[in-house]
């Protein structure tokens, strides 16, 4: 009789597990990840220990503290058919914005989820938006014009989209064609942070 209880309990027990972990993962079962195109970005934003690139494909997102790339922030069901057009972090990156051509989000990161907003609501930020500098130094066979203005060893021409100055003496910069990029705001010396698999 005692051993059918324990084995009553120890099923009852797996079963309520069972539904608390799907209710928990909600959509994120289904959820994938995207690598994609992330070379056009619309806006920057920073927080303490991260840096976040709105772009056509989604969010990626830059770990400053460890120098590295993080999974970008696509595949959401919230957002999925939307185009991003601004993004938002506050001091502590507990808190991550975005703006898109139908409304405004938050995104929960412990749940991994954007839910909508109906305003931005106010928050500390770590950052500010600045006009691109006329003495950006870019890469050994690139070209800055000033106002923004790159051209790559092919010729190609891209621009700056957004550039913030950060707390710690850094620009992020976003272009529209180029990616992502950062440069010391002392040395102005410009580098670009190719997005992809291989740059981990």
């Amino acid at each position: 009789m005692r051993q059918h209880l324990r084995q009553s309990l120890v099923l009852a027990a797996v079963l309520i597990l069972t539904v608390v972990a799907s209710t928990y993962a909600g959509d994120r079962r289904l959820q994938a990840v995207t690598f994609a195109q992330f070379n056009y970005v619309r806006s920057v934003a920073a927080s303490m220990s991260h840096v976040y690139f709105a772009t056509t494909e989604g969010i990626i997102r830059y770990n400053k503290l460890q120098q590295r790339w993080e999974e970008p922030l696509t595949g959401t069901e919230a957002i999925r058919d939307e185009e991003l057009m601004q993004v938002w972090a506050n001091t502590f990156d507990d808190k991550l914005y975005v703006r898109t051509d139908v409304g405004l989000y938050e995104y929960d990161l412990f749940l991994r989820h954007w839910y909508p907003i109906t305003a931005l609501p106010s928050f500390d930020r770590s950052y500010k938006h600045v006009e691109p500098p006329d003495d950006l130094l870019p890469p050994v066979g690139e070209n800055y014009f000033g106002q923004g203005k790159l051209v790559d060893r092919s010729g190609r021409n891209y621009r700056i989209t957004d550039i913030i100055a950060d707390q710690s003496g850094d620009y992020w910069l976003g272009t529209w064609g180029h990616g992502a990029a950062q440069a010391s705001t002392s040395s102005r010396q410009v580098e670009f942070l190719p997005f992809g698999l291989i740059q981990n």
